[in-house]
């Protein structure tokens, strides 16, 4: 959950290009996208915990940013904890130690997983970078949205369940 601190908002702005890439749900997911901003000063921690709200998503689960694009590639690995991963006892980067005017984000798109038993994933593309501040905007803030996402739970039919405790 964000942390509530006085903030005071340095330029320059980044704006992120989030793209809903797939989820639990069969079938189509569409085209989903939202364009979220944040300060320099703020960190992968916060851009973190700005991407599943914008999705209309609970952000009371796990998740990490993979530079690479690659999922669970632990080199460019910056995770909302930093437990070290039981089979190879490599420990990722703190999303919450790393300002974003301190981070060399690649030109292409990199990946976010979230949720790492449903394992939601979302390609994200720093797009702009500009020294105007909104005034009296509060960082981050979704500047742009693009679609409807599906549910973060799809609904399960409650008859299987209920099947399934009988047997």
């Amino acid at each position: 959950m964000p942390r509530k601190r006085a903030f005071k908002p340095e330029p320059p702005i980044h704006r992120f290009h989030v793209r809903l890439l797939g989820g639990p749900p069969a079938g189509e997911i569409g085209d989903v996208w939202r364009d979220i901003e944040l300060a320099a000063n703020q960190t992968l921690l916060d851009l973190g915990w700005a991407i599943p709200p914008a999705f209309d998503f609970d952000d009371d689960h796990l998740w990490a940013f993979y530079l690479s694009g690659q999922p669970f590639d632990s080199k460019t690995e910056y995770a909302l904890s930093a437990e070290p991963n039981p089979f190879t006892g490599e420990a990722p980067k703190r999303a919450e130690d790393h300002t974003l005017r301190g981070v060399h984000f690649p030109r292409h798109e990199f990946l976010y997983i979230f949720d790492f038993g449903d394992e939601w994933h979302f390609g994200v593309q720093l797009a702009d970078k500009s020294n105007d501040l909104t005034p009296g905007a509060a960082y981050p803030r979704v500047a742009a949205s693009h679609g409807k996402p599906p549910p973060q739970y799809p609904d399960w039919d409650e008859e299987e369940w209920d099947d399934e405790d009988e047997e």
